[in-house]
C-alpha cells in the first residue's frame, strides 16, 4: 500500500503523525490498533510544532508505540 493511499493530501504547513509498533513496524491506528486497511494510521495537525508536541505526548503515554511526523508531501521529517 502506497503512501498517497494512506494520508490524504495534506494544505501547504500541516503534517501527519503516522502511527507504528516500534518493535515490528507495523501501523498502528491512534487508538493504538492493528491497522488493517479501514481506519485511518494517521492524524493531521496544522504546523509542525502541533505535531511534535502531540507525538511526543502520546510516546509519553504509549511507549511501544512510534510516531513519524510527514510533511504535506508525505516525506518522512522525523521520528518520535
Amino acid at each position: 500500500m502506497s503512501k498517497q493511499t494512506l494520508i490524504p493530501k495534506l494544505a501547504h504547513g500541516q503534517r501527519s503523525v503516522v502511527f507504528a509498533e516500534a518493535s515490528t513496524g507495523i501501523l498502528l491506528t491512534p487508538q493504538g490498533e492493528r491497522h488493517l486497511g479501514h481506519a485511518k494510521c494517521y492524524r493531521v495537525f496544522d504546523s509542525e510544532e502541533e505535531a511534535t508536541d502531540f507525538a511526543r505526548a502520546y510516546v509519553d503515554q504509549h511507549p511501544a508505540i512510534e510516531c513519524s511526523i510527514r510533511d504535506e508531501h508525505g516525506n518522512h521529517l522525523a521520528f518520535v
